[in-house]
């Protein structure tokens, strides 16, 4: 996986109950999950690789989310 270090800033503004489905939604997504949504096209490197990027931005969303209080246990 190669190392990007350009950095997005995203602001998101969901109610309440949004966010808490978000955050168990995002909590149960497996590895599996991801690597079934890249490209069947690409190289099995190129899907792995991918597949680190999309868990990489979701864990940055679950982060988020937890720093508001909502961290499903």
């Amino acid at each position: 996986m190669s190392d990007r270090r350009d950095k997005v800033v995203c602001q998101l503004e969901i109610d309440e109950e949004a966010a808490a489905a978000l955050a168990l939604f995002l909590k149960r997504l497996t590895f599996d999950d991801w690597h079934e949504k890249t490209d069947p096209s690409r190289n099995p490197e190129d899907r792995i690789d991918h597949a680190y990027w999309m868990r990489n931005g979701c864990d940055a969303v679950e982060r988020s989310l937890a720093k508001q209080g909502f961290s499903p246990r």
